[in-house]
């Protein structure tokens, strides 16, 4: 059995709810699909019998904190913070609804050469110079059980059960980690998994914090064009990227922040 499992997370969408892209990901292992109950045009083919987590739509509002106005991220972590509690498998690949991709290894063999870190595809990922722990969050993969204990707090404070630590808001501007995003919060979460961020009132001065050896050490980036095809999209932009797609002229994705690999991001 494999120990890796593919999890796709978001509102149903046709990019990737195909029964030759599920075909594709049950390969390596076994998919698990978190989404909403709200209505959907797209439906999950009826030929998967994998895990299908279906909750109720999140609400802003309330007690939710430390997210931005019309920030979809509250969203995000919740949703992965389902799927992975269906997720059996010692390592996960994070994938988002609204794309697809044709294979895994350039993700996969690196990651297996240190299962300790995350390692990501370079989709808007930056440089650390220009803001640091801003890793790719579109697909990532990473041990199971790090991701969901740094989600399932982050997702705590996020929703009011816990104080919110100053690192988990969204758009925060402590020390260099000016308006801090969505994916450098979900970096930070990954490293007050490990035991690396210790929270408190000037935790970004922390030497094991603001230091990119930590980055080198725990997050590791591959450019996505290593893979054999993909559709990629830009919700906002409503911009697709395309490679190895029958339907679809390629159109390769390029990172505008020009980070390609880990040696981009850190040199």
């Amino acid at each position: 059995m494999s120990d890796i499992s593919i999890l796709i997370q978001g509102p149903l969408h046709e990019n990737s709810m195909r029964e030759s892209v599920l075909e594709t990901y049950e390969k390596y292992g076994e998919v698990v699909v978190s989404t909403w109950d709200s209505p959907s045009p797209c439906k999950i083919p009826e030929s998967f019998s994998a895990p299908f987590i279906v909750h109720p739509q999140p609400t802003l509002g309330g007690n939710v904190s430390g997210v931005l106005d019309g920030s979809s991220f509250y969203y995000a972590t919740n949703s992965i913070l389902n799927g992975l509690a269906h997720v059996k498998t010692k390592y996960v690949i994070k994938t988002r609804s609204d794309e697809c991709f044709s294979n895994f290894e350039p993700l996969i063999e690196p990651f297996l050469e240190d299962p300790d870190r995350l390692v990501c595809a370079n989709i808007f990922a930056r440089a650390w110079d220009d803001k640091p722990y801003h890793i790719g969050d579109h697909i990532f993969m990473a041990r199971t059980d790090l991701l969901r204990s740094g989600l399932n707090h982050l997702v705590a404070m996020q929703s009011g059960f816990l104080p919110l630590e100053s690192w988990a808001a969204e758009g925060a501007k402590p020390g260099n980690f000016l308006d801090a995003t969505c994916e450098v919060v979900l970096a930070l979460s990954f490293l007050w998994a490990k035991g690396i961020l210790q929270p408190g009132p000037t935790w970004w001065q922390d030497q094991n914090i603001n230091n990119i050896d930590t980055f080198k050490d725990n997050f590791h980036i591959v450019n996505v064009n290593e893979l054999d095809g993909y559709r990629l999209r830009r919700s906002g932009a409503k911009k697709e990227w395309y490679k190895g797609q029958p339907d679809y002229p390629d159109d390769l994705f390029s990172n505008h922040h020009a980070v390609d690999t880990m040696d981009d991001a850190t040199s």
